[in-house]
């Protein structure tokens, strides 16, 4: 069992393991985002990428395709459009962690999901996981080599996802950061900047003082 076929296609195990890593993954991410679709428009507006009037379509948007996305994975006929969709969803994500890189900003949260007090700041680890991210759904895009699938082939596509699961979980609780939401949250959709790319925070307000 190798990872190319005949004539540069790729085993079916391979391609399959790719699919459903990638649909349990976009299913993961959706379902966070839509749980609390407000903190997720908090989060999307503190990337200050886009004007305020649209990070409310835009976060609705973005999370409609991942819930697209994991779905078509699951049925072959439509997962070459469902991985190209989730390559160019991993890319665009990975543009706005390095715009804010480039501008000295790691301390807002990626926004990739989770739950609880476990939060993810961008970094260039999470670069490096959208790049190989992005691999899996190329590979996922190949043409699959015509052979019928085993029992044996099954019970490698169960392993490799338990094992793809157990590294994912340990390389998010390495990368997080146990942290409150309103430390990487910390404005509302609405507030501060209205305009795209703005390179410095909100200005500094002084508290007001407690009458006596």
């Amino acid at each position: 069992m190798g990872t190319l076929g005949v004539a540069g296609s790729i085993d079916p195990v391979f391609s399959l393991l790719g699919s459903l890593a990638l649909a349990i993954l976009f299913a993961s991410s959706s379902y966070h985002k839509a749980r609390d679709l407000s903190r997720f428009e908090s989060i999307l507006a503190n990337y200050r990428l886009l004007p305020s009037v649209l990070v409310g379509p835009a976060a609705r948007v973005m999370t409609a395709l991942e819930m697209g996305v994991s779905a078509a994975l699951l049925f072959p006929a439509a997962t070459k459009s469902a991985a190209s969709v989730a390559a160019f969803l991993l890319l665009i994500y990975s543009l706005a962690i390095g715009i804010n890189l480039l501008r000295g900003r790691t301390e807002i949260d990626c926004g990739g999901g989770g739950g609880g007090d476990t939060e993810q700041a961008i970094g260039g680890g999470l670069l490096l996981r959208n790049a190989l991210l992005v691999s899996v759904a190329i590979m996922a895009i190949q043409p699959i080599a015509p052979r019928p699938l085993s029992l044996l082939d099954l019970f490698t596509i169960l392993v490799g996802l338990a094992t793809l699961a157990v590294v994912w979980q340990a390389a998010g609780l390495l990368h997080g950061t146990r942290r409150s939401p309103s430390d990487l949250n910390p404005r509302p959709a609405h507030a501060g900047h209205d305009l795209p790319f703005a390179p410095f925070p909100a200005p500094f307000r002084r508290p007001r003082r407690k009458a006596r």
